[in-house]
């Protein structure tokens, strides 16, 4: 688990950098602005976690659809 976590910081942390490609990108202030992003991403992803899990109801025409099956 900790690999995908690892793994998802690193996908994160390049789209926030790379969106849009500029040069500044190099700022240190958008570099600190990226870090946030990231901060509140975990931290939003950790709330969900330990608030559990939840099924979502599935919408009218796939319900009717998997109980035909």
């Amino acid at each position: 688990m900790q690999i995908v976590q690892e793994l998802l910081i690193e996908v994160a942390r390049a789209f926030f950098v790379r969106l849009p490609d500029a040069i500044v990108d190099e700022d240190p202030t958008v570099q600190a602005a990226v870090d946030r992003r990231i901060e509140r991403l975990l931290d939003a992803t950790a709330a969900r976690i330990m608030a559990g899990r939840t099924e979502r109801p599935l919408p009218d025409e796939d319900r009717s659809f998997s109980q035909t099956n």
